[in-house]
């Protein structure tokens, strides 16, 4: 009896920690994030970059590139962003540099044209600091 009580309480603790550790975020780099987001759908994930605020949307590049082949857009549901720039008293023409996590979200947009995009839904932004060059 000892034994597979031990037994059952040794396979909860492993399905657990295995649980636990596929909840965690893969980190990914920035690029191959951006290259590979398709395979992420669906997935928790955490990059590093600047965020970068424009007309034509927030993303998240690689800090100093302008290659748009190297960047994620951001969806911000919860408000993150603002509170970031808020929290540095650092206003939307600066980049904000920070580690950045979410799951990646393909929405449909209308804009230029109807179509699907692959979205970081953000969940955290911490390390938070004004992008210097």
């Amino acid at each position: 009896m000892y034994r597979s009580t031990r037994l059952i309480a040794l396979i909860a603790s492993a399905l657990f920690v295995t649980s636990a550790v596929e909840a965690e975020s893969a980190h990914i780099g920035i690029k191959e994030l951006a290259r590979s987001a398709i395979q992420f759908i669906g997935k928790p994930v955490s990059t590093h970059g600047c965020l970068v605020n424009s007309f034509h949307g927030s993303f998240v590049r690689l800090c100093g590139s302008n290659d748009w082949h190297e960047l994620v857009l951001i969806l911000d549901p919860s408000y993150r962003v603002p509170a970031a720039f808020r929290r540095l008293s650092i206003d939307y023409s600066h980049d904000l540099e920070g580690d950045f996590s979410g799951v990646i979200v393909e929405k449909a947009v209308d804009w230029p044209r109807p179509k699907k995009q692959l979205f970081l839904r953000l969940d955290s932004v911490v390390n938070a600091v004004p992008y210097e060059p």
